[in-house]
C-alpha cells in the first residue's frame, strides 16, 4: 500500500481510451477494490482490471519494486475474483497493435472469426514462422525445431511450435519429451478450436510421451482455466518471478534477458567494471542498468500416451 500520490501516465490513458473505443467504460487509479493498493485501470461491468508498468517507476532500485511487488498485486487482485493484466512499457510502446489485440480477445471483441475445421494444417518454414511471430506474439520469435501453420483461403492465420527436450533431458538420449514454445493467432482473430486440432496434429506425428509449456502470469491468471488446461495438460510448478534489465540511459529502454549477462559476457561487455568478487547484479548497477520484475510463470505438462489418434 505505497501509493500515496495518484498519478496517470500518458500510455495509461491510451490504453484507456483504445478500451472506451471498443465499447467499454474505464476507472483510473482505483483503490477501494484492493483496499488501498491502487489498480491503474478497471473496466468497468468486467472482472478485467490492466496494470500499466513504466520500467523506471516499476524498477528495482529506481522504483523500489521488489520481485514481489507485481505477483502480490496479482495474487490480491485474484482473491477478490478480478483478472490483472500487466502491460510493460516497451510491450506497449513496440508491440502497441499486439497488445491491442490480447486485449480484444479477453474483452471478447475480436473481429475477425474462423473456425478451425476450414483451415488447412500444414508445416511452416522458418522464416514464415519467424516473420509470423514476431508480428503477432508479445515475446515474439522463439527456437522451434517443428512448426505448425493453419492456412485460411491460403492465408497463414495460426502458429503452434515445438522444440524437442533433449536439450533439458540430457540423460535421456532418445528423448520422446518436447515443449510447446508458441501459440500464436493473427491479430483481431479468433480461430475457434485450434489449439486442439494443432496438438492433435503434433501428437500423431511424432508420438511424443509428454509435453510442456508455460505459461506467463503477466497474462494468465487463471491456473485452471485458460488455453492450457482446455488442451488437456495439468499445471505442475508455479515458478517464482523472474527478473529482465534494461539500461537507464537509454530514452527508450527494453527489457533484455538476464542470460545476456551472465559472468562471461559482462567480462566481455564490461572489462573496466568486471570483478570476479562482485555479483552479476553490482555490475549491472555500476554499467547503468537496472531490473524490472514479472509475475513468474505456470508450468503445464501433458502426458500423451491416452492422446495418440484419439
Amino acid at each position: 500500500k505505497n501509493h500515496p500520490n495518484t498519478f496517470t501516465s500518458k500510455a495509461q490513458m491510451e490504453i484507456s481510451d483504445f478500451i472506451k473505443s471498443s465499447g467499454f467504460d474505464t476507472e483510473h487509479n482505483n483503490k477501494k477494490l484492493l483496499n488501498g493498493v491502487e489498480l491503474d485501470i478497471v473496466i468497468k461491468n468486467t472482472n478485467i482490471c490492466i496494470e500499466y508498468n513504466g520500467l523506471l517507476y516499476h524498477s528495482e532500485k529506481f522504483g523500489k519494486k521488489d520481485k514481489n511487488f507485481h505477483i502480490n498485486k496479482t495474487l490480491l487482485a485474484n482473491d477478490k475474483k478480478l483478472i490483472l493484466i500487466h502491460i510493460f512499457e516497451d510491450e506497449w510502446r513496440d508491440k502497441k497493435e499486439i497488445v491491442k489485440s490480447k486485449i480484444l480477445h479477453l474483452l471478447k471483441k475480436t473481429q475477425f472469426k474462423v473456425h478451425a475445421r476450414k483451415c488447412i494444417i500444414k508445416p511452416v518454414q522458418q522464416p514464415e514462422k519467424e516473420s509470423f511471430l514476431n508480428s503477432n506474439h508479445i515475446l515474439g520469435n522463439c527456437l522451434s525445431t517443428i512448426n505448425y501453420g493453419a492456412y485460411y483461403n491460403n492465408e497463414l492465420i495460426a502458429i503452434m511450435t515445438f522444440n524437442n527436450n533433449r536439450s533439458m533431458t540430457s540423460h535421456k538420449k532418445n528423448s520422446t519429451d518436447y515443449e510447446l514454445t508458441r501459440f500464436a493467432i493473427k491479430l483481431n482473430y479468433n480461430v475457434c478450436g485450434i489449439a486442439k486440432r494443432f496438438l492433435k496434429q503434433f501428437i500423431n506425428d511424432y508420438k511424443p510421451e509428454k509435453i510442456i509449456s508455460f505459461a506467463e502470469r503477466t497474462w494468465t491468471n487463471n491456473d485452471k482455466d485458460n488455453i492450457y488446461t482446455q488442451m488437456g495438460f495439468n499445471m505442475t510448478k508455479v515458478i517464482k518471478p523472474d527478473y529482465k534489465y534494461f539500461s537507464k540511459k537509454l530514452h527508450s529502454p527494453i527489457k533484455i534477458h538476464k542470460f545476456n549477462f551472465g559472468k562471461s559476457a559482462l567480462s566481455r561487455k564490461f572489462p573496466n567494471i568486471f570483478d570476479e568478487n562482485k555479483t552479476e547484479w553490482e555490475i549491472m548497477q555500476e554499467a547503468g542498468y537496472d531490473r524490472i520484475w514479472d509475475c513468474g510463470k505456470f508450468r503445464y505438462e501433458l502426458e500423451c500416451t491416452n492422446q495418440r489418434n484419439s
